[in-house]
């Protein structure tokens, strides 16, 4: 499976940010509790939606902004597919719900998606901005094309 993802065409930030992912090594706020890095209490919530403890799995998949988003996707696709609380189970799944010439695309959205949802965690918990889900989508899919983002 991480050969899969250095195997996949995309910007070297998707890729590096996807293996973080599926490795359990981003800096979310489980992650630096266990280096014991974060000191506070309130520094281990959410602050980007709902006031849950960040972890990986909160961030890219139970997060009601990153659940929508990955709704929306599943929508744009015209695919249905189960979606697993754990992240390794959402990669498999998502990657391998269409035709088997189709798994590096959606591997490649799957890694761009994530890397996003990581921009956008990171821009609302440093920057104060917030963020909404349409101009989300339109970012990956400004014309129901692919994101223009990950082209250059």
């Amino acid at each position: 499976m991480l050969k899969r993802v250095w195997d996949t065409p995309t910007p070297q930030k998707a890729r590096v940010t996807s293996w973080r992912i599926l490795r359990n090594r981003l800096p979310t706020c489980d992650n630096l509790r266990k280096r014991n890095i974060l000191v506070g209490e309130e520094e281990g919530w959410s602050n980007a939606c709902c006031n849950q403890f960040e972890s990986i799995a909160h961030v890219f998949l139970t997060c009601p902004k990153s659940e929508a988003v990955w709704i929306k996707m599943q929508k744009w696709l015209r695919v249905s597919a189960p979606h697993p609380q754990n992240i390794i189970a959402h990669f498999d799944a998502f990657t391998n719900m269409g035709k088997k010439k189709s798994c590096k695309f959606l591997s490649a959205l799957w890694m761009c998606v994530n890397w996003m949802l990581w921009k956008y965690r990171n821009d609302s918990r440093f920057d104060d901005k917030t963020w909404e889900i349409q101009s989300f989508i339109r970012e990956i899919r400004p014309d129901f094309g692919v994101g223009t983002r990950f082209i250059a």
